[in-house]
């Protein structure tokens, strides 16, 4: 038999039990649900992102959004964005963040061309900079006059068109000069040095050292496309990302390998600061001039897009914008998201990590979107 106390609350006991049964489901499905915002970005700085999303999420600043960062490579998000966002395997994005406002222009011009439901909010809010490079083992750069010497285009395409060229400058055991160049398509790096290899020809066609933006009449010029198609001829390694020299360098040391690889001033300071690899390189920055990777920062015009998502993308950005944030966006070697062209920290950007802080001299003018799309249409014929 039951203690007297217990039997006289027994029945406040049952209505406990019985009004805590039947109200916390509808507690559980009436709780507010948080959200997820999805941020593509480029390879060079998905890590740094993902890094600064979980700092961001620990304060809790986004709710009810949590930021997650996944790394898609720029030329693929472009292709899925402009087709109807899917990519295999990741969710479907909110935000961009490829690593030039060049496939944001690129995306301008395909999407206009479908029935895509997706927009841009103009160009964007640069988050770093990064100018393109020729990347070059230290020794090969330096028999070519390296630092002292302001290299272009057309040195290191010479090179490439003359079968005994290091036997040539005293160093027949590097064998030949082999240029590497990564995907137009997928990689900003080779996107961005296929433009300037189509400047190089204008220059050589014009006899005209002055960069001035390419149009749609030079790149459908078949003098231009001529030389472009014979610079193609010569490359010895085609690849998706640079990852895959940088890797080949890093660990077999081999100097017959490649000899010149496009990629971003960023990469060759990660490639010299990580780890001791056996062959370490050095930036050349063309003389005909640079484009700059601008990593925007691009909150889709979408349905999906709702008040939440749009909040959490704006407070996710002044996150990255913030002084303590860009200072470490400068510490892995990417230059100030605002104030690209101002002399970076020499702490970083010096010598010694490879890396030139006084350059680049000159910037190349981004083409406009329609010539943008015929440069990267002429790829499958000119290679």
């Amino acid at each position: 038999m039951l203690p007297l106390r217990f039997r006289d609350r027994l029945p406040l006991l049952i209505s406990i039990i019985f009004a805590t049964v039947l109200v916390a489901p509808l507690a559980l499905y009436y709780q507010p649900s948080g959200c997820t915002l999805e941020v593509w970005s480029s390879q060079e700085k998905s890590k740094l992102l993902q890094s600064l999303a979980k700092s961001y999420n620990a304060t809790g600043a986004g709710r009810p959004c949590s930021v997650s960062v996944d790394e898609v490579k720029s030329g693929t998000a472009e292709h899925a964005l402009a087709t109807g966002w899917r990519a295999a395997g990741k969710p479907r994005p909110d935000v961009w963040s490829p690593a030039a406002s060049t496939w944001a222009e690129l995306f301008s011009q395909d999407v206009s061309q479908s029935s895509g439901q997706l927009a841009l909010p103009g160009t964007g809010t640069s988050i770093a900079h990064s100018p393109l490079v020729i990347a070059m083992p230290v020794q090969m750069a330096s028999a070519m006059g390296w630092p002292v010497r302001q290299l272009a285009w057309a040195d290191v395409l010479a090179l490439g068109g003359q079968r005994n060229a290091w036997a040539n400058l005293g160093h027949p055991e590097w064998g030949a000069f082999k240029l590497g160049q990564t995907d137009p398509t997928v990689s900003t790096s080779g996107l961005h040095a296929f433009i300037g290899i189509f400047s190089a020809a204008v220059e050589a066609r014009d006899g005209n050292s002055l960069p001035a933006p390419l149009t749609v009449t030079d790149v459908s010029d078949p003098r231009v496309l001529d030389f472009v198609s014979g610079v193609e001829s010569r490359v010895g390694h085609y690849t998706d990302t640079v990852a895959t020299f940088t890797d080949q360098l890093r660990n077999a040391g081999d100097l017959t390998y490649v000899s010149a690889v496009a990629m971003e001033e960023q990469e060759v300071w990660s490639y010299n600061t990580t780890g001791d690899p056996k062959v370490r390189l050095a930036a050349i920055y063309p003389r005909e001039g640079s484009l700059f990777a601008d990593h925007p920062y691009l909150p889709l015009v979408a349905p999906w897009m709702d008040e939440a998502k749009r909040a959490a993308a704006a407070g996710f950005l002044g996150f990255v914008l913030s002084r303590a944030q860009q200072q470490n966006f400068q510490k892995h070697g990417f230059r100030d998201g605002s104030v690209p062209y101002a002399v970076p920290d020499d702490t970083v950007i010096n010598q010694r990590n490879g890396l030139l802080p006084t350059q680049p001299a000159v910037t190349l003018s981004q083409p406009a979107p329609a010539v943008l799309q015929k440069i990267e249409q002429a790829w499958p014929s000119v290679h």
